[in-house]
């Protein structure tokens, strides 16, 4: 029976994001004391978890001679799989990056699946407009920099202190940098394109999702 209070652990689960998928792989020995198997089951189906995760408690566990319930846990695995294992938490746990190892029942991952691959999509679509603007970002600020070197360099050789060598080490500093910035800019105009591409891409993500029923406001 899935109860209301199974609903609120979902909901908060989601709202804490990706880096939560991944925690609580391991146990400590406090952990391995004080669990409750029967929540921490529960908690691993919410998250889509395979029951590698439960072998890799019984292991830490076995080393403060603590032995996990396994019934317990498959009790409450099963409680929050049939939580997950729905068309709208599969649409929200791939609207978040969850990545689906296949543990939904069979009788539940149709729908799973319905609106997981829809969602998944989507978190795809914009993790690559995300990377595309940190590669920018990336180039731009490395360009700020370059520009700060040779403002510096031009600045000394204005300063007349260096001898013919030294302007001429400081010229061929500044072309360096130069030339680093012009191939940085190149980049930039390139990831300018392809994020133009991944707009349009987005766009159309976001068109067929609500077509599909997952109302969604575009970000780009």
């Amino acid at each position: 029976m899935i109860t209301k209070g199974m609903y609120t652990i979902r909901a908060c689960t989601i709202a804490i994001g990706i880096a939560f998928l991944s925690a609580c792989a391991s146990m400590n020995q406090l952990d391995c004391h004080n669990a409750d198997w029967h929540a921490v089951g529960l908690m691993d189906g919410t998250h889509g978890k395979t029951l590698n995760v439960y072998e890799n408690y019984d292991r830490d566990c076995s080393k403060v001679h603590v032995t996990p319930d396994r019934r317990l846990y498959l009790e409450g695995r099963s409680e929050g799989l049939a939580v997950l294992c729905t068309k709208p938490q599969g649409y929200e746990f791939g609207r978040e990056g969850g990545e689906y190892e296949y543990v939904c029942p069979r009788a539940l991952e149709k729908a799973f699946l319905e609106g997981y691959r829809p969602g998944n999509r989507l978190y795809t679509s914009e993790l690559l407009i995300k990377r595309i603007d940190d590669a920018i970002a990336k180039l731009t600020r490395s360009n700020r920099e370059l520009q700060v070197d040779i403002d510096n360099l031009e600045f000394q050789m204005q300063e007349g202190s260096d001898n013919v060598g030294g302007q001429r080490e400081k010229l061929e500093q500044i072309g360096m940098r130069k030339s680093e910035m012009a191939r940085n800019q190149a980049s930039i105009d390139d990831f300018i394109g392809k994020k133009d591409q991944a707009i349009v891409e987005y766009k159309l993500v976001i068109q067929a999702n609500r077509v599909l029923g997952f109302p969604e406001e575009e970000k780009y």
